[in-house]
């Protein structure tokens, strides 16, 4: 374990006076940075913050930082739109009509239009979705016979004003006239872009953008103090003969545990001119697309992929049906798939409770992947990480984990492991005009007429989240009752 023993004025980080003129205390108040060393603190306790500190801080020179998301990757691997319909709505897909080939619309079961200024061919999408459509671009809709995929391929011909587009139909594979087909369900009718197809000699098409959306987050302020009477300083005890030294290493581990405390789980806003920073935990049960958390149930529903949204998954340990290998591999697939913006691996923290029950799965626990009589292991390897933690790997075909215990999963964290693609974080310390209000110490700031010591730890930093749909919450209960 770290500790500080003591500062002196030889001190590398040591910054002149602050006050101004001549005062009792003139020479004495000291400022030692401390930012790039507090990490190494016992790492074990804190390893969110070791690890953002180590690898993912990103200095900002104002409190309330902007975040761009890159999601780019995002919009291109993954091209699908529906149209927005009702149930009940129709849609004829036109074959053998030599005149016309465009698709035709009717909503609500009323009867198609009788020309097309009343919208005959206009097929409702989102805006979101027509903003990256453009005439020219191949669709295919995801439609099956049962179990035969059908070939239903259409051209955009056109994309309106309104949130509304055009297809001619190229081909419909297995059908020999038009094809009429009535929603079951909203939002029905899926399709995916292809490419697109030009004639010869026609101009450039349309372009559609790659913009990054615009986000934000806060600093905090962090403020720790130790203060002891000179007495008291003056006075050599058994076993630690300087209290005031003893007193400062609890210290510096106390407000390096206040930080990661909060990027655990705060909750981002600001109150009363006082910021809070983001917390990973409270971000992700905040604005996650999974299970509602408050109810603890079990869930047994297969994850589903949401735009801007990370992902919640309540595993009932005691269940026979609910801790298998499909299960996981199945979850993993949508964590790790690669059109999603995350990378192949995570950084897990799970509480004490969680580690435990994970270590006692390593003798083959998972059983139901094709037979009832095969038990099937994801493949666990003890490895030790860069900061001198314990790591648990584990690897799918999809995508690997890596798991370290972190001591301050207690409360509403004893139950959970929380994955964190460590590329959409980051540790935001306030740097600008030549102060640096990452981690530092000020000496001394007790009045002047105390006969006492008083110090103050302070950091001013907030914690960046990026792609939330990179990150994952699973909670371990047994029943309806959280482990641990």
């Amino acid at each position: 374990m770290a500790s500080i023993k003591s500062y002196s004025s030889s001190a590398p980080n040591l910054v002149g006076a602050t006050t101004g003129g001549q005062a009792p205390q003139h020479g004495q108040r000291r400022r030692h940075n401390f930012g790039d060393r507090m990490y190494k603190l016992s790492p074990e306790e804190t390893p969110f913050f070791a690890y953002l500190s180590a690898v993912g801080k990103a200095p900002t020179d104002d409190p309330v930082f902007r975040v761009l998301e890159d999601r780019a990757p995002i919009k291109w691997a993954d091209r699908t739109f529906n149209l927005v319909t009702a149930s009940g709505d129709k849609l004829k897909i036109q074959e053998n009509d030599a005149t016309d080939l465009r698709w035709e619309y009717d909503a609500g079961g009323n009867g198609y239009p009788a020309d097309e200024a009343a919208g005959l061919f206009d097929l409702p999408v989102s805006a979101a979705a027509k903003a990256e459509i453009i005439p020219g671009m191949l669709v295919q809709l995801i439609k099956w016979d049962g179990e035969d995929p059908q070939q239903v391929t259409g051209r955009v011909s056109a994309v309106n004003a309104g949130n509304s587009i055009q297809i001619t139909t190229v081909e419909q594979y297995g059908a020999a006239a038009d094809t009429e087909l009535t929603s079951s369900a909203a939002n029905e009718w899926q399709f995916q872009v292809i490419g697109s197809a030009f004639g010869e000699g026609t101009g450039s098409p349309d372009s559609f953008g790659y913009d990054m959306d615009d986000t934000y987050g806060y600093t905090q302020i962090f403020k720790t103090s130790a203060h002891m009477s000179n007495t008291a300083r003056a006075t050599v005890l058994r076993g630690y003969a300087s209290e005031w030294d003893r007193v400062w290493s609890m210290k510096l581990r106390e407000h390096k545990v206040d930080i990661e405390r909060a990027m655990l789980f705060n909750n981002k806003g600001r109150i009363d001119s006082v910021q809070y920073t983001e917390g990973i935990i409270g971000h992700i049960v905040k604005s996650s697309a999974g299970t509602d958390m408050a109810g603890l149930s079990v869930d047994a529903t297969a994850l589903s992929y949401v735009a801007g949204k990370p992902y919640i998954r309540n595993v009932d340990a005691g269940s026979g049906n609910e801790v298998t290998y499909d299960r996981f591999l199945s979850d993993f697939e949508v964590i790790f798939a690669p059109e999603r913006g995350g990378a192949s691996e995570k950084f897990c923290m799970a509480s004490m409770a969680v580690v435990t029950y994970m270590n006692k799965l390593k003798g083959g626990y998972l059983s139901d992947s094709t037979d009832t009589n095969q038990h099937y292991n994801l493949d666990f390897t003890s490895v030790d990480g860069g900061l001198g933690h314990k790591v648990m790997k584990i690897d799918s075909i999809h995508g690997s984990l890596s798991i370290v215990k972190n001591p301050l999963l207690k409360g509403i964290g004893k139950s959970m492991m929380v994955g964190v693609d460590l590329g959409c974080v980051a540790y935001r310390p306030l740097v600008g005009n030549g102060l640096n209000r990452d981690t530092y110490i000020e000496t001394n700031v007790q009045s002047p007429d105390e006969d006492s010591r008083k110090d103050q730890i302070l950091t001013e930093a907030g914690l960046e989240v990026c792609l939330p749909e990179a990150h994952f919450l699973y909670n371990f209960t047994d029943g309806t009752d959280p482990i641990g």
